[in-house]
């Protein structure tokens, strides 16, 4: 997959990056959590919340990649860091 653009900002000790790919498709990172959330490989977006089992994911309701990028960084200010739980809450509404 080729990259068309990367941003990256980091706030209470959290690097977002935001990759947009070709075809419309982008990927939201959360480091050094390593939490991704992204719509590449399957056709609906998603997060993987555990770092050792990538396999797993969990469905959300946000599609748009901006506006996860978006929500995660409203998060991370909010909350001064990352509250997985809640954070996998507001995407899915």
């Amino acid at each position: 997959m080729q990259r068309k653009n990367q941003t990256k900002i980091t706030l209470y000790n959290k690097d977002v990056y935001m990759v947009k790919l070709v075809d419309s498709k982008w990927s939201v990172v959360i480091m050094p959590d390593n939490i991704i959330i992204d719509n590449h490989h399957i056709a609906y977006p998603h997060i993987h919340h555990d770092p050792n089992k990538h396999y797993l994911k969990e469905r959300i309701k946000v599609k748009d990649g901006n506006e996860v990028y978006n929500k995660v960084m409203d998060h991370v200010e909010k909350f001064k860091g990352l509250n997985l739980e809640k954070l996998i809450d507001e995407l899915k509404k």
